[in-house]
């Protein structure tokens, strides 16, 4: 589920973001109207909200994971619901407890309500497994179903840099091509986690989301970088060819490693390179590869 996590982590932080938002609207609301009492189901209504549309986005992740590995869902993914489900309400319930507990200790506002909406608590954020099981029915009978020639689309290795402009407008998505699906390794996942401010590395993430990137493993394993699991133990000949190059050409920097992982996983499964490294794209080409170079646009 690793692929799974990785386009959900962005997706939590934004519906979290969405429910602070609605729970100070909520609030405000209550109190607009000096309508104490309805506090606390107002409160109660964005909890359960968010831990459905939490059991719903998790299951579209599940979803497209294995899709992008050309998997039909099993049943651990159903399982794996089920066990989200009564994490995250059981978390919502508490949180929800905590905050109704903390305003009647500094206001002494009525909690008398706080049993009855604690009990529905389960009742109705388990009507999102209906739907999330709705998604992941969906995805087994699409794979099914899918072409038999859909393994042998043509894929793209997207570079990090791509996604930063994406996420920047410097191009649009329109500009990316549109006759096969996209791909990444884990080192941009890790170079996107690197991203220190926060917004930021949520667009991105969100940016890789809606392309639906496949996750390849590098064809090297290299010692403090590569991830177990997302790396094969090749020889690592054309690694090294591929990082001599690029450290001939920009004075050997800091991540000419990781975009030597890149470029060798684009040409050792023989698909196009996206990026807009100047250098990357010359040692990619030079060595077999295919590249779709993006320059910046002028004034």
């Amino acid at each position: 589920m690793a692929h799974a996590d990785v386009q959900f982590k962005p997706i939590r932080t934004a519906l979290r973001e969405q429910h602070n938002r609605e729970l100070r609207e909520a609030q405000f609301r209550a109190m607009r109207r000096n309508n104490s009492a309805a506090m606390l189901p107002a409160e109660a209504e964005c909890y359960i909200s968010h831990a459905k549309a939490l059991v719903v986005a998790r299951a579209k992740c599940i979803a497209e994971a294995h899709t992008a590995f050309h998997e039909p869902v099993g049943r651990d993914a159903a399982a794996e619901l089920v066990s989200f489900l009564n994490t995250v309400v059981a978390a919502h319930k508490s949180s929800f407890q905590a905050a109704a507990g903390l305003r009647h200790m500094r206001t002494g506002q009525s909690t008398m309500q706080l049993p009855f909406l604690v009990q529905g608590f389960e009742r109705k954020a388990r009507l999102a497994l209906e739907e999330a099981q709705a998604i992941l029915d969906a995805q087994r009978v699409a794979m099914k179903n899918r072409p038999k020639d859909d393994r042998s689309k043509t894929k793209y290795v997207v570079d990090t840099c791509v996604f930063n402009w994406l996420a920047d407008a410097v191009i649009k998505e329109e500009s990316l091509p549109a006759d096969g699906g996209f791909a990444i390794t884990h080192v941009q996942v890790d170079e996107i986690n690197k991203t220190k401010d926060e917004e930021r590395r949520a667009r991105l993430f969100l940016v890789q989301t809606h392309l639906r990137c496949e996750l390849i493993p590098t064809d090297t394993f290299l010692f403090g970088r590569s991830r177990f699991g997302l790396a094969k133990l090749g020889e690592g000949k054309l690694f090294g060819i591929l990082k001599q190059e690029l450290d001939s050409l920009n004075g050997r920097k800091d991540n000419n490693d990781r975009d030597a992982l890149i470029a060798e996983a684009s040409i050792a499964n023989g698909h196009t390179l996206l990026t807009a490294d100047g250098d990357l794209k010359a040692a990619t080409e030079r060595h077999g590869g295919k590249v779709i170079f993006f320059s910046r646009p002028g004034p």
